[in-house]
C-alpha cells in the first residue's frame, strides 16, 4: 500500500486541477475523478472550439489497447526466440526479461499518452503565459521521466538502506509543482469570472463545410477564450 500511495495522491491532485477546468468550461466538476471519461468530456468540448476532433476517443483508446498490445507482443517475441533458441528455451529465465521490458514500455507509453492530453488540455487555458506554459510542459517531461531520474539516481546510492527515499523526493517534487498549478487555475477561474470572459462558439459542423471549419479553428490558434 505504501507504493501504491504516491500514485494514489498524484490522482488525487490531478484530478482536483482538472476539476477547475471543468468548472471553467462550465461542466459538472464532479466528473474530473472519473477516470478517461473526464479527459474524454474536456476534449469533447474543445470540438468545434479548438480543435477539429475528438481527441478524446484517440486518448482513451490509446490507453486501453496500450496494455495488450504490449502484452500480445513481449509474447510473441518470447515464443520467436524459444523456437530458433534451443538455450533459450530451456533457460528457467526465458522471457524474464522481455517482460521486464514490456513492462516499462506499457509503464512509459500510458504515461505518455497522458501527458500528451494533459498538454493538449491545459496549454489552451495557459499559452498566453509564457513562463507558466514553459513550466508546465517542462513538469510534464519531469514527469514523464520521473522513473528514468530514480533509477540513474539510486544507481549512486546503492548504500542507502532505504532506496525509495528517493523515489518519494522525486515524488514530492512533481506534487509542489502539481499544488502550484492548482492554484494558479483557481486564480484563473476566479479571474476569468470577474472579467467575464467569453468561451468562443463551438462551431456548427452541419453548416459549414470541412475546410472552412479547419480555417476557423486554425483563425482561433487554439485560444479557448474570445479576444
Amino acid at each position: 500500500m505504501e507504493y501504491m500511495l504516491p500514485y494514489i495522491i498524484s490522482y488525487i491532485l490531478f484530478s482536483i486541477l482538472l476539476m477547475y477546468v471543468f468548472k471553467i468550461i462550465g461542466i459538472n466538476s464532479i466528473l474530473a475523478f472519473i477516470p478517461l471519461y473526464s479527459m474524454y468530456k474536456v476534449f469533447d468540448f474543445y470540438k468545434g472550439r479548438i480543435f477539429y476532433r475528438n481527441w478524446g476517443i484517440l486518448y482513451v483508446v490509446g490507453i486501453i489497447l496500450v496494455i495488450p498490445v504490449i502484452f500480445i507482443f513481449t509474447i510473441l517475441t518470447t515464443e520467436y526466440k524459444k523456437s530458433y533458441s534451443i538455450a533459450y528455451s530451456t533457460n528457467p529465465w526465458a522471457g524474464l526479461g522481455e517482460l521486464v521490458v514490456g513492462i516499462f514500455f506499457m509503464f512509459f507509453f500510458i504515461q505518455l499518452i497522458l501527458i500528451i492530453g494533459n498538454i493538449m488540455v491545459y496549454v489552451p487555458l495557459i499559452k498566453n503565459k509564457v513562463g507558466v506554459c514553459v513550466l508546465f510542459i517542462v513538469w510534464n517531461i519531469y514527469y514523464l521521466f520521473k522513473f528514468v531520474i530514480f533509477i540513474s539516481i539510486n544507481a549512486f546510492m546503492r548504500n542507502n538502506p532505504d532506496e525509495f527515499i528517493v523515489f518519494y523526493i522525486i515524488m514530492v517534487i512533481s506534487y509542489l509543482i502539481n499544488i502550484f498549478f492548482i492554484f494558479y487555475i483557481v486564480n484563473l477561474y476566479k479571474k476569468l469570472q470577474l472579467e467575464n470572459k467569453t468561451i468562443v462558439s463551438e462551431i456548427d459542423y452541419d453548416k459549414y463545410p470541412r475546410p472552412e471549419i479547419k480555417r476557423i479553428i486554425r483563425s482561433r490558434k487554439y485560444n479557448l477564450f474570445e479576444n
